[in-house]
C-alpha cells in the first residue's frame, strides 16, 4: 500500500524542461534591481548608464577593473549565484547552468556598468557564483519540505527564499510555495552536518607592520553536505563544505572568510570502515580584514581517506591546486592604484582531522599554499601559506573551541624590494551542532 505522499503532485509537474525564458528574464530582472538599488540608494555613478555606454563597451572590450576588494570577491560571485540558480530553479543541470552564469556576468559587464568591462568580475561572477550558487541550490532544496502546512511551511519557505532567492521567486511563480506536494528525488544528501560558531578573535604577531591589529567579536556558519565517500549519490557537488564567517563590529569587513569546497566527481575505494576518494573539486576561496586579503577561484586534483581510530575516524586530505585566478595583498599599492594583485598560480593543501561519526572535529591540523604570479598589479611571485590548528571539546548540548591561524607571504617584486608578512589569528567560540 502507498504512503498518503505517493498520491500527491509530483515536483515535475510543476515544471517544464528547460524554461529558457524565464532563465532569461530572471536575470535580467535580477541585474536591473541590482542596478537600481547602486544608482538610486548607493548612488554609485558608473551605474548611470545609457545605450551608448552598451556601444562603448563592445568596442572596448575587458579589463582590469580596481574595485574594493570585497566588491570583487563577495558581492560579484554572489550575484553570480543569481544567475546559477535562477538556470537550477528552471531545471538546467549544474553544467548546464554555467553558461547562464557567465552570460548573466557578461550582461552586467556590458549593459549595466558605464566603466569598461571587467575580465576579473567576469572570472569571480562566473566561477564564484557556480561555486556559491549550487550550495545554496542544494543547502535550499534540503530545507524546503513541499508536504509541509501551515507555520512549518511558511518558514520553510522563507529560509529557501534567503538561501536561494532565484529559486525561491521562482516557487511562487510556479505555486511550489503553496502547493503541497511530493518532495523531490534526493532532497537530502543522506549525511549532513551543520555548525554555528559564536566567539571572539584577535589579530597578533603582524609583520611588517607591528602596528596593525584587529579583535572583533564574530559568527560563523558552516555546512557538511553529503558524505564523500558514499558510493550511492553521484554528481557534481554531491558533497561540499561552505562557511561564513561575519565579523560583528567590523563595517569595513563585515564578511571575513567563505570558503566552498565542492567535489566535481571522483571515485571512492574501501570497505565500510577504511575508504578512499580520488577526484576533482571546485574552490571558492575569500579572506579579508585589515592585515592581508587573499582571494581564489581554483580547481583541484585531490584525495580524501577515513580511517577508523576507536569510536572515532581519521579524515586526511591532499589537494594539488590550479587556481584560475588568484587575489592577494600588494605593498605598493600607490603605484598601481589597487592594494591586491591578480594573476593564476598553483597550490597545495594537506590537513588531518580527528572527528565523531555525529560531531564535529574534536582536533584538526591543516597547511596550504599557493604561488600566484601576478598579471595585473605589480609584476611579482606572490608565496602564500595558511596553517591551521584547530580544538573542540563538547560540553553539554554545545562546544568549546579554538583556532589558532598563522598567515604568511613573501611576496618578491621584479621592480621593488621584496616583503615578507607574518600574521596570527586566535580565535575562541562556543558552538552549537545541528545535524
Amino acid at each position: 500500500m502507498g504512503s498518503p505522499a505517493d498520491s500527491l503532485r509530483t515536483p515535475e509537474s510543476f515544471q517544464m524542461k528547460h524554461r529558457f525564458l524565464r532563465t532569461a528574464g530572471m536575470i535580467v530582472v535580477a541585474d536591473g534591481i541590482i542596478l537600481l538599488f547602486n544608482r538610486e540608494v548607493d548612488n554609485t555613478p558608473d551605474h548611470h548608464v545609457s545605450w551608448n555606454n552598451f556601444v562603448d563597451n563592445l568596442q572596448s572590450g575587458f579589463e582590469w577593473d580596481d574595485n574594493r576588494f570585497h566588491v570583487n570577491h563577495v558581492f560579484h560571485p554572489y550575484q553570480g549565484s543569481l544567475y546559477f540558480t535562477a538556470a537550477r530553479a528552471n531545471s538546467f543541470t549544474y553544467w548546464e547552468s554555467v553558461p547562464w552564469t557567465f552570460a548573466g556576468s557578461w550582461l552586467w559587464e556590458y549593459l549595466y556598468e558605464t566603466n569598461n568591462p571587467s575580465i576579473n568580475d567576469w572570472i569571480n561572477s562566473g566561477l564564484g557564483g557556480i561555486a556559491m550558487g549550487e550550495s545554496f541550490f542544494r543547502l535550499s532544496g534540503a530545507v524546503l519540505d513541499n508536504t509541509a502546512r501551515g507555520g512549518e511551511r511558511f518558514w520553510r519557505e522563507l529560509a529557501g527564499l534567503v538561501i536561494a532567492p532565484a529559486r525561491g521567486v521562482n516557487r511562487w511563480i510556479t505555486g511550489e510555495a503553496w502547493k503541497v506536494h511530493q518532495n523531490p528525488a534526493g532532497r537530502h544528501p543522506g549525511y549532513g552536518l551543520g555548525q554555528i560558531r559564536v566567539g571572539y578573535r584577535t589579530l597578533e604577531e603582524s609583520e611588517p607592520d607591528p602596528s596593525v591589529s584587529e579583535e572583533n567579536a564574530f559568527v560563523r556558519v558552516d555546512a557538511l553536505y553529503g558524505d564523500p565517500f558514499s558510493r550511492s549519490q553521484s554528481g557534481p557537488f554531491r558533497h561540499f563544505d561552505f562557511g561564513i564567517m561575519f565579523n560583528i563590529d567590523d563595517p569595513e569587513f563585515a564578511i571575513a572568510r567563505i570558503r566552498v569546497d565542492g567535489l566535481l566527481g571522483g571515485t571512492v575505494r574501501g570497505d565500510s570502515e577504511k575508504r578512499h576518494f580520488t577526484g576533482a573539486f571546485q574552490h571558492f576561496d575569500y579572506a579579508g580584514h585589515s592585515a592581508y586579503e587573499f582571494a581564489a577561484q581554483s580547481f583541484s586534483a585531490s584525495y580524501l581517506g577515513r580511517y577508523p581510530v576507536g569510536k572515532m575516524n581519521l579524515r586526511a586530505t591532499g589537494r594539488l591546486h590550479g587556481v584560475v585566478l588568484g587575489a592577494t595583498t600588494t605593498d605598493y599599492a600607490n603605484y598601481t592604484g589597487r592594494d591586491y594583485d591578480y594573476g593564476p598560480g598553483l597550490g597545495y593543501e594537506l590537513s588531518l582531522a580527528l572527528a565523531g561519526n555525529e560531531a564535529g572535529d574534536y582536533l584538526s591540523l591543516g597547511h596550504r599554499g599557493y604561488l600566484i604570479h601576478s598579471i595585473n598589479g605589480n609584476d611579482a611571485d606572490h608565496f602564500v601559506s595558511f596553517t591551521r590548528a584547530s580544538a573542540w571539546v563538547p560540553v553539554g548540548p554545545a562546544a568549546v573551541g579554538a583556532d589558532y591561524i598563522l598567515y604568511l607571504a613573501d611576496r618578491r617584486y621584479a621592480d621593488f624590494p621584496g616583503v615578507s608578512a607574518r600574521n596570527g589569528e586566535i580565535r575562541a567560540y562556543l558552538s552549537w551542532v545541528i545535524r
